[in-house]
């Protein structure tokens, strides 16, 4: 979801906006893509020259080849012709260094973090809380203390992570399921004579493939995710007529097997309602706030919560959201920021970005004893993030604790920071 993951907070917290980990579009999206174009032209290439090697067409097979020889030294051409593109391919641009650098520091941290629970996982979406206790000084010397890292960009740690190793060996065997019966229906259906199906399926498949080696780089977003699974979906479908069909046990019973998956899927399609109600009640709230509606925001985050009880992080989302408002300067701002943040903290014990917000919310509304409890607590929780030495420090010093405050001053200096360049 679209969410205000991370701020340099509370006095620059409006100016900056939301800033999250850079998802290297610019950076290892390229080298990523060629993969992905070289997996799918694997894949279409091959399909192709074992269909027409069978089918004994001989002449039609050195065609292709020469056309797919053609094609590749074309785009390889292309791609050597723009600058930019050459230099990420060939690795003289410094982009190339930073980002396997920047991909192997979030794996190394990501897996340390699976390694400490490698059969649970931090559970799906606890990635971004749990892996603050991983960062070092590293990183807060390459990327800082304002950046959230809330994908370890690789799909198969995600998987790990969420859920366990078990659970990774579990979606790794439907995946090879996934391609067995793919190419099975490939061969079937080549066999058969129906090239068009064939093609389709094949086509299928390169895509899927393309997409599972682009995310041994990138990070998982919905917009392809349910893309990729309609294609998964399509490569294990099977023709009414032919294929198998699922049956109950006993004749007697089919109307109530279909009874109960009735009332299965009704119970299902009224989860997802509610899930997407309360996605849409978020943007509202987080709209709101941008424009200056304090009533409109506190509605919508309220209809959010009710929507989707069970989702702690909808009290963080609007916390963090009316504490940018609050250190905007935004009347009325102020007190829901402090009621949503005691709320998320409740929530989130663990959760840095609620943390944060929550004592900004009690530094602007004059808690300064609380900001201050708060901030020590979060220097526990990420000891190598300089905005909380800072804040503390400012916090100490709004109430007179001069010698503290130089403490937490000089902690700060001594701590790596990129965002404050």
């Amino acid at each position: 979801m679209a969410v205000p993951r991370a701020h340099r907070w509370p006095l620059g917290w409006p100016s900056r906006g939301p800033r999250r980990w850079p998802h290297s579009r610019h950076r290892l999206g390229l080298p990523g893509g060629v993969l992905a174009i070289a997996v799918v032209a694997v894949v279409i290439g091959v399909s192709e020259i074992i269909r027409l090697a069978r089918g004994g067409k001989r002449c039609e097979l050195l065609r292709f080849l020469g056309i797919a020889g053609g094609a590749l030294v074309l785009l390889g051409g292309a791609m050597l012709a723009v600058p930019l593109t050459r230099s990420r391919l060939l690795g003289s641009s410094p982009l190339s260094a930073s980002s396997v650098e920047d991909r192997f520091g979030m794996w190394s941290e990501s897996l340390k973090l699976l390694a400490s629970r490698p059969f649970s996982g931090v559970g799906p979406g606890g990635f971004a809380v749990a892996i603050v206790a991983e960062h070092d000084r590293s990183w807060h010397a390459r990327v800082g203390s304002d950046m959230t890292l809330d994908s370890p960009h690789n799909w198969l740690i995600q998987v790990a992570l969420d859920g366990g190793v078990f659970y990774l060996a579990v979606i790794l065997a439907i995946a090879v399921g996934i391609v067995v019966v793919a190419l099975r229906r490939w061969r079937g259906l080549s066999a058969a004579g129906n090239l068009g199906g064939a093609d389709f399926v094949i086509g299928a498949l390169a895509a899927v493939a393309a997409y599972a080696v682009a995310l041994l780089t990138h990070f998982t977003a919905p917009a392809t995710a349910i893309f990729t699974a309609l294609l998964c979906g399509v490569l294990i479908s099977a023709d009414a007529a032919t294929g198998f069909r699922a049956r109950p046990l006993f004749a007697s019973h089919r109307s109530a097997w279909r009874r109960a998956r009735t009332v299965l899927l009704a119970v299902w399609l009224a989860w997802l309602v509610l899930v997407a109600g309360a996605e849409v009640s978020l943007q509202d709230g987080l709209a709101a706030t941008r424009t200056g509606d304090v009533v409109a925001a506190q509605t919508a985050f309220t209809r959010a919560q009710s929507f989707r009880r069970w989702d702690a992080d909808v009290t963080s989302i609007a916390a963090q959201s009316f504490t940018a408002a609050a250190a905007g300067g935004l009347p009325g701002a102020a007190p829901e920021a402090l009621s949503w943040g005691e709320r998320a903290r409740a929530s989130l014990p663990d959760n840095v970005s609620a943390a944060k917000a929550l004592a900004a919310a009690r530094q602007i509304s004059g808690d300064l004893p609380g900001a201050e409890a708060t901030l020590r607590e979060l220097a526990k929780l990420a000891p190598f993030d300089a905005s909380v030495a800072r804040q503390l420090g400012e916090v100490l010093m709004m109430q007179g604790k001069g010698a503290a405050a130089d403490r937490e001053y000089t902690r700060a200096a001594g701590l790596p920071d990129a965002s404050a360049r």
